[in-house]
């Protein structure tokens, strides 16, 4: 079994209990304590503090996240496919096809960033 360090106290994390992972665009998910992250989300600038990715609100968010996603790429695969379907490619479908992926994919970050943070620091401490 191996140790979660939080990454503001540098101490080990023994219980899931006591384990707050945050992501950041700039730090990435990071573990804390949730003593020690009471006291880290006051250093943040006003506006800019991340939220913790393994509470409820923000795992029924991945999960929406992901049904939205599955849902938008399977439209936008739709959308190529009815746009070939006579044999000759309608102007604009492959930004259409584009556009609805990239959306689609930026639905499910939120569903792989909670993933990541499920697999590499909370199945640990299960």
């Amino acid at each position: 079994m191996s140790t979660i360090t939080c990454h503001y106290c540098k101490k080990s994390i023994r219980r899931k209990a006591d384990l707050v992972t945050i992501f950041s665009i700039l730090r990435g998910v990071k573990p804390y304590h949730a003593r020690c992250w009471g006291v880290a989300a006051t250093k943040f600038a006003f506006g800019k503090n991340p939220w913790p990715i393994n509470g409820k609100m923000f795992t029924i968010g991945a999960i929406v996240s992901a049904v939205a996603a599955v849902g938008v790429i399977f439209l936008a695969i739709a959308a190529l496919i009815l746009s070939t379907a006579g044999g000759l490619m309608q102007e604009g479908s492959i930004t259409v096809f584009i556009l609805l992926l990239f959306i689609g994919l930026s639905f499910g970050i939120n569903a792989l960033i909670r993933l990541y943070s499920y697999n590499k620091y909370e199945k640990v401490l299960s």
